[in-house]
């Protein structure tokens, strides 16, 4: 559901803006060029039931890290924390997240990375589920 939608970012390197994200290529990455705290935000275009959320790191150095996964409604401001992500990660790592139940009436996935060893950066970021 993710794949060549609109992304944003707290910040960027030129050649590595968020749409880099969500391009289905684990060869390019969003790069925020900052430590953290940093998010990447996908808007859906459209309300969905979510299943399931891929998260592919792209880390240096590895160690421990946290991020959260929130979702918000296309009529909401407001984020929603859904899952923490907090242990030893390193380049190449799946982060995978299934709701026990899915998530229902999301049009926004944001990932914000609390705590890293390194800058802030996603090679590949998959949203999974169905249109409401």
């Amino acid at each position: 559901l993710a794949f060549e939608k609109p992304a944003r970012a707290s910040a960027s390197l030129p050649d590595q803006s968020a749409a880099f994200a969500v391009d289905g290529d684990p060869a390019t990455q969003w790069a925020s060029g900052e430590d953290p705290k940093q998010w990447i935000e996908i808007d859906l275009q459209g309300q969905y039931s979510i299943t399931e959320i891929r998260l592919l790191v792209a880390q240096w150095p590895e160690g421990e890290t946290t991020h959260l996964i929130l979702v918000r409604s296309a009529d909401s401001e407001q984020f929603t924390t859904v899952h923490t992500f907090s242990g030893a990660t390193k380049d190449n790592d799946w982060l995978i997240f299934t709701p026990e139940t899915p998530l229902s009436n999301v049009a926004f996935v944001r990932i914000q990375t609390n705590s890293s060893p390194s800058w802030i950066a996603w090679k590949e970021i998959e949203v999974l589920g169905e249109m409401e």
